[in-house]
C-alpha cells in the first residue's frame, strides 16, 4: 500500500459519520445542478464531469458507510 493509500485509509477512520454527513446537502445541490445542466445542454465533456462527480459521491458514501459500521461496532475513533 502506498503512503497516499494509507493516508486515505486513515482519514476514513479519523472521520465521524456526523462529519462526513455534513456536506451531503451541498453535494446533492451540486449533483442536481450538474444533471439539470447536462439535460439542458448535453455534451460529452459534461457527461464526463458528471460521471467523475458521481464517482466521488460514491466514494464519499462508502466512507460514511465505513464510519457507521465502525461506530456501531464500538470502534469510534472520531
Amino acid at each position: 500500500m502506498t503512503p497516499a493509500e494509507e493516508a486515505a485509509r486513515r482519514s476514513v477512520y479519523l472521520s465521524s459519520s456526523r462529519d462526513l454527513l455534513q456536506p451531503i446537502p451541498e453535494i446533492a445541490d451540486s449533483v442536481l445542478a450538474q444533471m439539470i445542466g447536462l439535460s439542458q445542454s448535453p455534451t460529452p465533456a459534461g457527461c464526463e464531469r458528471l460521471a467523475l462527480e458521481l464517482d466521488g459521491v460514491r466514494r464519499h458514501i462508502l466512507k460514511i458507510r465505513e464510519a457507521l459500521l465502525r461506530e456501531t461496532s464500538g470502534g469510534n475513533l472520531g
